[in-house]
């Protein structure tokens, strides 16, 4: 199952809809107000128009009223407005012995209660009792109600006392035209939806582009191609995109490389301790073989070396057991008040029992006496295996920090080997039988120092190499 296919139709298909969605209703709000305001206006004219019509009507017959009855006005009436296109009329007489009477139960006249012209439709109490209150020359107000087949506009005036004139007005040809309006906005709300789509599927192709982009570079990462990157132009968004992409690339590069360099140095690491446990290993074994076979006088010999080898041996172990302890995160932190003079002195004395070693300066701060034991012996022990005496070791102190400088009189550390001196099994000179150090000495003073917030630095000299040991003052 291509789960990443789905996603990315899915995006594509939630963008189509949502502009879709909002064109659509962008269209049809703007239809339908469009089409309430025409809707309004034509009716409006319309009305108007019949208003203007019905009161011109009443008027005109008004002032050619020369009747005796209202019968013989009704023909008069049905004379002039039988002609008129578009418009119905009926009078109503409610003179003595009319027969115009509403429907009690309906409160509407029927359109047989007329005595002239013809009602489409029942003409409402109040319509009636309106009209029979409108003389001719007043102003008339228009009822728009409802028909069988359309709306009609139906306005009522008093002609002479007793006899009202009603008019309808129909409407068919205002719904006709409003029916088209409504059909052509139809059909423009949905071209304007369908131009929606066609943007939304534009729209989708261009913000899916550099999704495929991503995703296509992501896949040949993944795949190893750790030199892949996306061109990033301008300050959209789509090149923020790009440009976090590039910075995680470039993050995934250098910890795959680092690994790999991890990796190495791991294979390396085995390979060393192999060696380096295999050379005492044997020799003790050789000698433990051998002692029971060699004469009294060589017999000491080979004790001695058993013991010299077992005690390489130790030390190696123990250097493997704290290089692990400080990998792991484990390693402790026990501060306490040290005087690094006397510690220092003490270093000397433990590592090079002679005068080799000379140390000025003193100072005092927090820190783990033992750690910063390990530090000094495996300075020193390196200044006088790597280099040469004498070693001068001297101390200054400033308000932030503390500074531990180890300078031998040998030749230096060879340029090649300043980059990876503090890595483990390192030794400048490659000579591991002959140094005898397990090439963990530095590695260790380094890790010690780190955990103090310090740092060990190395430089040469004219006289040799100088090691620096920079620790942070902590306050009491």
């Amino acid at each position: 199952m291509r789960r990443p296919r789905l996603t990315r139709t899915s995006l594509r298909l939630w963008i189509v809809v949502t502009i879709l969605l909002l064109s659509a209703a962008a269209a049809t709000s703007t239809a339908f107000v469009a089409y309430q305001i025409q809707s309004d206006d034509v009716r409006e004219r319309f009305t108007t128009w019949s208003s203007l019509s019905f009161a011109a009507d009443l008027n005109h017959l008004a002032t050619t009223d020369q009747a005796s009855s209202n019968w013989e006005r009704a023909w008069q009436v049905d004379d002039f407005l039988s002609s008129r296109y578009g418009v119905q009329f009926a009078l109503y007489d409610f003179g003595e012995g009319s027969r115009a009477r509403p429907r009690p139960a309906e409160d509407a006249y029927p359109a047989d209660s007329a005595i002239a012209g013809f009602a489409p439709i029942e003409v409402p109490v109040a319509v009636m009792d309106r009209a029979l209150a409108t003389p001719a020359f007043a102003g008339v107000t228009p009822a728009h109600l409802p028909g069988p087949n359309s709306t009609y506009v139906v306005l009522g005036g008093l002609l002479r006392p007793g006899l009202v004139l009603v008019e309808f007005y129909d409407a068919r040809d205002v719904d006709t035209e409003l029916a088209g309006l409504r059909s052509t906005l139809t059909w423009l709300a949905a071209g304007i939806a369908a131009t929606g789509v066609l943007i939304g599927l534009l729209v989708a192709a261009l913000v899916n582009r550099p999704i495929k982009a991503v995703t296509k570079a992501a896949h040949r990462l993944g795949a190893g191609e750790l030199d892949v990157r996306l061109r990033a132009v301008g300050t959209s968004e789509t090149a923020d995109l790009a440009h976090s992409f590039n910075r995680m690339a470039d993050r995934v590069r250098d910890a795959i490389t680092q690994l790999r360099a991890k990796e190495k140095q791991q294979r390396q690491l085995l390979a060393d301790v192999a060696h380096d446990l295999r050379t005492p290993l044997a020799t003790i074994l050789a000698a433990a073989e051998a002692v029971g076979q060699l004469p009294v006088h060589a017999q000491a010999r080979a004790l001695h070396l058993l013991t010299e080898r077992t005690r390489r041996l130790a030390t190696l172990v123990d250097d493997l057991l704290e290089i692990s302890r400080l990998d792991a995160g484990v390693a402790e932190l026990h501060r306490d008040r040290v005087d690094l003079g006397d510690l220092v002195i003490s270093a000397a004395d433990l590592v090079a029992p002679s005068s080799e070693v000379q140390v000025t300066g003193t100072a005092t701060l927090q820190a783990d006496p033992r750690r910063v034991f390990a530090i000094v012996s495996n300075l020193i022990d390196n200044a006088l295996r790597h280099g040469a005496p004498p070693v001068d070791i001297r101390i200054t102190a400033s308000p932030d920090e503390v500074s531990i400088r180890c300078q031998d009189s040998g030749p230096g550390v060879p340029e090649e080997s300043l980059a990876t001196l503090f890595d483990r099994f390192v030794r400048a000179d490659r000579g591991r039988e002959a140094s005898g150090g397990s090439g963990l000495g530095l590695a260790i003073a380094q890790a010690n120092a780190r955990l103090h917030g310090g740092r060990i630095t190395v430089a040469n000299t004219p006289d040799g190499a100088c090691f620096t040991v920079v620790l942070p003052v902590i306050a009491e």
